[in-house]
């Protein structure tokens, strides 16, 4: 009986002993495994061989802080991208960037950049079929960069150029978007009627006060509903005296691709400060009317001329009366 006892206690255990061994062995294919780039400078050697077209160098004022890398993962349906921005470190003079945890799988680098705190591209990785792609040994193409492991850490090294924004197109990147822009410019002046004197001593009119004296008033410009900038007509020169900019011109930005809607939005001052009174709303290349062409067809100056009040006597583009 103890004899049967003792051999039932030793099967026990070595059914425990066994269950555990296999749930030690047990990998869960879905567990993260780790990378760690570690960019390798190539720029000297192109330049030790002298090659003229090379004129890629490095700003020698920026300093690497993190990188930029976009990775494809290609072994799942629908490929999934990711953008990542490790953060950047030296070991043994040698820079590498702190580990990313990835899905195991199959990936593509589709970016590389090394870039400073505040976002600029301090070096790059050309893609395949570009100007800079030969001074590389692996430029950025289609092919399967490197695969994942469960509980296993990668290191990659990847070959980086100093970057120019001037020669982007060298390094063959498809991600910056060019813009066509237009920019276009209207012209203001205004005038304001004051009747209170009272009312409008201290203001920055009280210099000393006159019955019809030029506006000070801003322009807010609004693109598609967004706020783009406010224009003033008046700043304070180096000697602290309030100068006029007159008259007072907005540039913007009009986008040759797509249809925008502005508004100008006016803002003059009173004894009250600034305060909205107009809104000019117009499309594109299209251009408020100036210099009352209702008064005088087929004239314009440019400019377009407004009043708050009445004691102008010349016809005024707008009038506001109070």
């Amino acid at each position: 009986m103890l004899n049967n006892i003792k051999l039932i206690g030793i099967i026990f255990l070595s059914v425990l002993l066994l269950t555990n061994c296999k749930k030690e062995n047990k990998i869960d294919e879905q567990s993260p495994g780790e990378l760690v780039f570690a960019p390798i400078d190539v720029i000297n050697d192109a330049e030790k061989d002298g090659d003229p077209t090379f004129d890629v160098l490095c700003n020698e004022e920026y300093v690497v802080h993190h990188a930029f890398v976009t990775l494809e993962r290609v072994d799942i349906e629908g490929n999934v991208i990711t953008n990542h921005t490790p953060l950047t470190f030296i070991l043994d003079n040698k820079l590498y960037t702190q580990s990313l945890k990835l899905e195991p799988g199959e990936y593509i680098i589709r970016e590389f950049s090394l870039m400073t705190e505040g976002d600029d591209i301090v070096k790059s990785t050309p893609m395949v079929g570009s100007v800079y792609a030969g001074y590389v040994n692996n430029p950025i193409d289609d092919l399967v960069d490197f695969e994942i492991f469960p509980f296993e850490k990668e290191q990659f090294e990847v070959d980086v150029l100093c970057f120019v924004p001037a020669v982007w197109d060298n390094f063959g990147f498809e991600w910056f978007d060019v813009t066509e822009i237009t920019l276009r410019e209207q012209c203001f002046f205004g005038d304001i009627c004051i009747d209170d004197f009272v009312a409008y001593a201290g203001t920055l009119y009280d210099n000393p006060l006159v019955n019809d004296e030029v506006a000070i008033f801003r322009i807010e410009v609004y693109r598609d509903g967004y706020w783009v900038e406010d224009f003033y007509n008046t700043y304070y020169d180096e000697f602290d005296v309030l100068t006029y900019i007159s008259p007072l011109c907005v540039q913007y930005a009009d986008y040759d691709l797509v249809d925008n809607t502005f508004e100008f939005k006016l803002f003059i001052y009173t004894d009250l400060g600034y305060q909205y009174f107009y809104t000019w709303t117009f499309d594109d290349d299209e251009k408020i009317p100036s210099n009352n062409s209702d008064f005088i067809p087929g004239y314009d100056d440019g400019v377009v001329d407004f009043v708050l009040g009445d004691c102008v006597v010349t016809p005024s583009d707008l009038v506001i009366l109070p």
